[in-house]
This record gives structure tokens, C-alpha cells and sequence, in this order.
């Protein structure tokens, strides 16, 4: 007994390291820190000069997080993910290493290694830059199906029951629906690193940290972490045409009909524009309120066990199953 608790324990650790320390988590402490620093001066009143400490906790820690429903849902799936997020992980079916060492063989003789004189450091740019937009890309995909196709919106919608946004908000996805983004990212990055790798004619290794992309650390630490955040940053009349801030996803979880299927992106708005999605949210805040209109999404149990029958009733209409959760921008 005394072995397998000690396991455990080890097993818990690690987790709980990996969610702090690991570069890609997206409580990664450092990027936290530049988070912070970028959203204290935003959220700070001008009049403060120096933070007080009742405004930094207004700040980092709102009541809501704690004292309504819906925050202490996000609560309960962070935790779940503390727990038990490693095996989400493990149920990866692809990975992007094994997308890209089965096409690179199958591209080598078709594709001319047209960078094989360009200086390695280069290449590697280039290649950082190529997988990340093949990122960002796939994000924008993923984030629409789930929106268009009535089996994956079943799960997603428990990542839009949220009725109010903090940064344990990205914790509340079913394990399906990230069980799907994760093999779709896996294939788009891993279709983008085969095409670098015979490009260059050898393989080509982009810029990251402990297995992530720089380039999707940096914008974590700028953008992605505050997306889910009170804070109204819209960006500016320039970047806020191509960069999507929290703004841009508070108008995503919108719970107006005049802002269901906008800003599916992550960090590029390049694919809601070509998409018809964009939608550019005004300098003063726009979004009435979150969430749906139903109590039932608002309890772990309820957001863990129904998405199965609302994705089977997509499948099977007729049958007599439990009523759904129900959002008002159903795909249809």
C-alpha cells in the first residue's frame, strides 16, 4: 500500500510540476510573470499610482473565481487537469514527429529541396515561423468545426458555459474535444515539418522550449494567457486588426446572437478575416454577458456525462435520451 501511494505521490508531483514549469502549460510560471506584468497596467486604475494590494487581488484572484458557480466549475476541471491530465495527453492517437517522418519520404521526391543553399540559421527561422502559422491555422480549423459540426459542439459548448472568463477557463474542455484538437495540431504541424524538412534537403529543427514552439510561448506570455481574462484589451485600431487580444475572445464566448461564430482564431486573425469570422470588438466593452441559459451547466457531472448524450442524440435523433445542454448558437 505504502509503495503505491508513494507512486502516486510521484505521479502527482510530476503533474503538478509539468503544469508549472513545463514550458507549453499554459500556467507555465515565467510566462505567468509576463503576463502579469503586461496586465497589471492594464487592469490597475490610472489614478493608483502604486498597486495596492486589495487591486492586485481584484486583479489576479476576482471573487467570482471562487464565490460563483461557474468559478468554481473552472476550479473543478483545473484540478481534474492536475490530476488527471496526463492521460488526456496520452490519448493522442498521432503525434507530429510521426506525421512528419512518414510524409517526409513520401514529399522528397516531389518537392525539390529548393532552401538547401540557404544559410542554416535561416531555415530555422523559416521553419519556426511555418510551423507556427501551421499552429495557428489548425486552431482556426478545429475551433470552427467544433462550432459547424453538431457531434464536436456537443463538447465544446462545455468550454462556453462559462459564465464569467479567468485564467482557469482554459481548463474547462472536455477530454474529447481536446483529445481532438491535439491530433489535429499533431497533423497540421507535423504536414508543416515534413515540407521544411525537404525544403532544406535534411531535417530541420524550429526554435522551442522543452518541445514547444517559441513562437507559441511568446504569444502565450502576450496574448493567449489574458484571452481568458475580465480584462477588455482590444488591441488598438492597428493590431487589432490582426492580432486577436481578450477583446477579440470575449466576443467569441459572447452569449449576444450578434457574436456567435466570431473570432475562432488563437493569435492570428489572418483566418477569421479570409473565414467571414472577424469580427473587431469596439474600444468600449460590448459583451452583456457568458455562458448558457441552462443551471444543469454549471455542475462537473452535468459537463462531463451529457456531452456523451447530446453527441449521440446528433447521431441517433429518435432516441429517448436525457435533455441537452442547450446554447442558443447550436450549429445548424
Amino acid at each position: 500500500m505504502g509503495e503505491w501511494a508513494n507512486i502516486l505521490a510521484a505521479g502527482l508531483a510530476n503533474q503538478i510540476g509539468g503544469t508549472f514549469l513545463q514550458p507549453g502549460s499554459s500556467l507555465f510560471l515565467p510566462a505567468l510573470l509576463v503576463t502579469l506584468a503586461i496586465s497589471l497596467p492594464l487592469a490597475v486604475p490610472r489614478t493608483t499610482r502604486l498597486p495596492r494590494i486589495a487591486v492586485l487581488r481584484r486583479v489576479l484572484v476576482p471573487r467570482r473565481l471562487w464565490r460563483s458557480r461557474s468559478g468554481q466549475v473552472d476550479i473543478g476541471f483545473f484540478l481534474f487537469s492536475l490530476c488527471g491530465g496526463g492521460v488526456t495527453f496520452g490519448w493522442a492517437l498521432i503525434s507530429s514527429e510521426m506525421v512528419r517522418s512518414w510524409l517526409r519520404p513520401l514529399l522528397a521526391g516531389s518537392i525539390p529541396a529548393l532552401a538547401a543553399g540557404v544559410p542554416p540559421g535561416v531555415v530555422v527561422i523559416a521553419a519556426t515561423a511555418l510551423t507556427f502559422i501551421a499552429y495557428d491555422a489548425a486552431y482556426w480549423l478545429d475551433h470552427r468545426l467544433k462550432h459547424r459540426v453538431p457531434v464536436l459542439w456537443a463538447f465544446h459548448k462545455v468550454h462556453h458555459s462559462a459564465e464569467s472568463l479567468s485564467l482557469l477557463t482554459n481548463f474547462r474542455v472536455h477530454p474529447v474535444d481536446t483529445l481532438v484538437f491535439y491530433n489535429l495540431v499533431a497533423l497540421a504541424t507535423g504536414v508543416a515539418g515534413a515540407v521544411c524538412d525537404v525544403l532544406a534537403g535534411h531535417p530541420v529543427e524550429p526554435l522551442g522550449i522543452g518541445g514547444t514552439g517559441a513562437l507559441v510561448l511568446i504569444s502565450a506570455a502576450l496574448l493567449t494567457h489574458l484571452q481568458h481574462s475580465h480584462l477588455w484589451v482590444t488591441l488598438g485600431p492597428r493590431w487589432g486588426g490582426w492580432l486577436l487580444g481578450p477583446a477579440h475572445h470575449q466576443v467569441h464566448h459572447s452569449a449576444d446572437p450578434r457574436h456567435f461564430d466570431r473570432n475562432f482564431g488563437n493569435v492570428l486573425a489572418l483566418w477569421d478575416r479570409l473565414g467571414g469570422s472577424f469580427h473587431r470588438p469596439a474600444e468600449r466593452r460590448e459583451v452583456p454577458r457568458f455562458g448558457l441559459d441552462d443551471p444543469a451547466a454549471q455542475t462537473l457531472p452535468s459537463l462531463t456525462v451529457r456531452p456523451f448524450t447530446d453527441a449521440a442524440r446528433t447521431l441517433i435523433p429518435q432516441a429517448p435520451f436525457a435533455p441537452a445542454l442547450s446554447l442558443g448558437n447550436e450549429p445548424g
